[in-house]
């Protein structure tokens, strides 16, 4: 495996959704070289469900949760605070699930409670 930098690997646990970023794509199409420039662009989600069977129903589900601070202050009050709640009905709608973001805590220091933009969703 490669080891540079900006390239990690990652095992996902069944029911997980993570918020992470493509740092080799971002680091070829856009030359990002630090966390800095990371925060210039929008986290994808990355969602493997829990799959199992509810009475005579097959559902998927999954959580998560996701921190963005702009890696240098230390207030709590300039921080988002975010849970993921992911849920499927296979058997009855198998095209459709729901995720459900709740913003737990605000950064009130940032305009529009905002900390850069990494705050904003770019896949699922």
């Amino acid at each position: 495996m490669s080891t540079k930098p900006y390239e990690f690997y990652l095992h996902m646990y069944q029911g997980s959704v993570i918020p992470m970023q493509d740092g080799s794509m971002l680091h070829k199409q856009f030359n990002v070289s630090n966390t800095a420039g990371l925060q210039q662009y929008p986290v994808d989600l990355h969602i493997l469900p829990y799959c199992h069977q509810v009475d005579t129903l097959q559902v998927c589900d999954g959580w998560g949760r996701y921190i963005n601070d702009d890696g240098e202050t230390l207030k709590a009050n300039d921080v988002n605070f975010y849970y993921f709640d992911y849920v499927q009905d296979v058997t009855n709608e198998p095209n459709r699930f729901v995720l459900n973001i709740t913003h737990v805590q605000n950064a009130t220091e940032r305009p529009n409670n905002i900390v850069n933009k990494n705050d904003g969703i770019n896949t699922i």
